[in-house]
């Protein structure tokens, strides 16, 4: 693979890409490939078949499957305001229990294995895969990234190869194959990432420099997005200490800033929606008041966003394919790689469907797809 901008190259200078079958690798296995005693089992085995083969391996493990819920939902039943410091103790379990249990199948299989303790798996993976000088696979439920969510999209394709800015643009709309605190860090440290599944031999989706800039990447969707605005310092106060918070400049109302947070997986269901206020102390718990001066909550909304070097030209085209599909555009946001739409979380998966179909299908939108509408 040619090389650019110095991207692809380890901190030793090494060039890094697709890991050949002998080369020592870092693997990330999400929690839905660990969400069971029989799910480990067979990753310990996948894992086992690799060492078998001679391939020196350093394995990175998320929490179970629903265990972080259910670890943020006991620390909410005893503390409206967790301190960050006991949360992230708390959450670190997790991923030390899952760890535990893949050393101890792994050990079964007769493949030596120590645990480690560690927080924020995929970024973990990222920084060790750095320090190795060597490339980072993040393994999951699904076999990469796809044009849109695959469980919403009938005719979602798989993308194989995607640039650092083109993913980060994509994880911050929605996407959720790869996180985007990782994807940012591979970035800075010039690590290639894999995405691939866990379960199927497919080749999946690479992410680094050195391919073509993709015009159209993909659709992604937030079904429960909140934004905030206020002043400039009360925004910034917000930020810096609720993680995931995403800052957005605009133009008018001057000095006024917005920024929007997703509240959970796209594909969760609407039920049991926080009133504004409750809104407003979710994202703005640890904040001290005089920080939250000024500041208005609105939503819950939904975003739907074409991402890629194109989407910002294709505002006619995505008018379009919305109104044929019924859908009123409360918006748009427009940046250097996406355009954006604000509306009702109600449309969310229909105005996914329609959009995918339209600019990444190429297919006429006259309607909204059948049993798209949440």
């Amino acid at each position: 693979m040619p090389r650019g901008e110095g991207a692809g190259d380890s901190p030793s200078g090494k060039p890094i890409g697709r890991s050949r079958s002998t080369e020592l690798v870092v693997q990330k296995f999400g929690g839905s490939s660990l969400a069971s005693p029989e799910k480990i089992a067979r990753v310990a085995a996948r894992i086992a078949a690799e060492r078998a083969k001679g391939r020196p391996l350093v394995v990175v493990a998320s929490a179970m499957g629903g265990r972080t819920d259910a670890l943020v939902q006991l620390a909410s039943a005893l503390s409206d305001t967790p301190p960050p410091r006991e949360l992230d103790a708390l959450l670190a379990t997790g991923e030390s229990a899952s760890t535990a249990l893949l050393a101890m199948a792994l050990e079964e299989l007769g493949v030596p294995a120590v645990s480690l303790r560690g927080w924020r798996s995929d970024t973990t993976a990222v920084a060790i895969a750095a320090a190795l000088g060597v490339p980072c696979e993040i393994y999951s439920d699904v076999p990469g990234v796809f044009s849109a969510d695959p469980r919403h999209v009938q005719g979602a394709r798989l993308v194989p190869c995607l640039r650092y800015d083109e993913m980060l643009a994509y994880a911050e709309r929605g996407a959720k194959v790869l996180n985007e605190d990782a994807v940012a860090t591979a970035r800075e440290l010039g690590v290639p990432l894999h995405a691939r599944a866990t379960f199927a031999d497919v080749e999946g989706t690479l992410v680094t420099t050195d391919v073509p800039r993709a015009s159209i990447v993909g659709v992604a969707m937030r079904r429960e997005t909140y934004r905030i605005s206020g002043s400039s310092d009360a925004v910034d106060a917000i930020c810096r200490v609720h993680h995931g918070v995403q800052r957005r400049e605009v133009a008018e109302p001057a000095p006024f800033a917005e920024t929007q947070f997703d509240r959970g997986p796209h594909d969760a269901q609407p039920s049991n929606r926080p009133t504004r206020h409750e809104a407003l102390v979710v994202l703005c718990e640890g904040a001290t008041p005089d920080g939250l001066e000024g500041v208005v909550v609105d939503g819950p909304f939904a975003t739907v966003s074409v991402v890629g070097a194109r989407a910002p030209k294709l505002q006619n085209a995505i008018d379009a394919a919305l109104e044929g599909a019924g859908i009123a555009c409360r918006e748009q946001w427009i940046d250097a790689t996406s355009a954006t739409c604000v509306l009702s979380p109600r449309d969310a998966i229909a105005a996914l469907c329609a959009l995918h179909q339209a600019l990444v299908e190429g297919r006429a939108v006259t309607h909204a797809p059948e049993g798209a509408r949440a």
